[in-house]
């Protein structure tokens, strides 16, 4: 099972998410998160920050897309992977190409570099056996 959450900065939606996920169960078995990066076909770099339960199996995967000031290493973006992983989901957080290469970078005008981002980090997904 794979799911993507897109995040926006908007404060409504942070405590809407929050609340929601406050009403789950938690575990205690958590590992440590796992920065990589990953190649786009244009040859771009976005960075990956997994974060999977302890144990060995298959897990379904969660992608957390930032919206376009997040980056993958937000307090909303770091709470939101913890509880679905004491959930028992692993979780791929990543910053867009953009937020890589320049420090206050920009998306593209017709998101399609986005897209391919999405794509890259879906792929690897994907291959993986989470």
């Amino acid at each position: 099972m794979l799911m993507i959450l897109m995040l926006t900065p908007l404060k409504k939606y942070l405590s809407w998410s929050l609340a929601v996920l406050a009403g789950l169960g938690t575990s205690p078995a958590l590992s440590a998160e796992t920065t990589f990066t990953l190649a786009t076909p244009r040859g771009a770099t976005i960075e990956v920050i997994s974060d999977k339960p302890k144990g060995a199996g298959q897990f379904p995967v969660v992608i957390l897309a930032s919206g376009t000031s997040y980056d993958a290493r937000q307090p909303l973006q770091l709470e939101l992977a913890k509880q679905l992983q004491q959930q028992g989901f692993a979780v791929l957080r990543f910053n867009w190409a953009y937020q890589v290469a320049a420090k206050g970078g920009q998306p593209s005008a017709d998101r399609q570099a986005e897209i391919e981002d999405m794509q890259t980090v879906l792929h690897y997904a994907r291959q993986q056996s989470c």
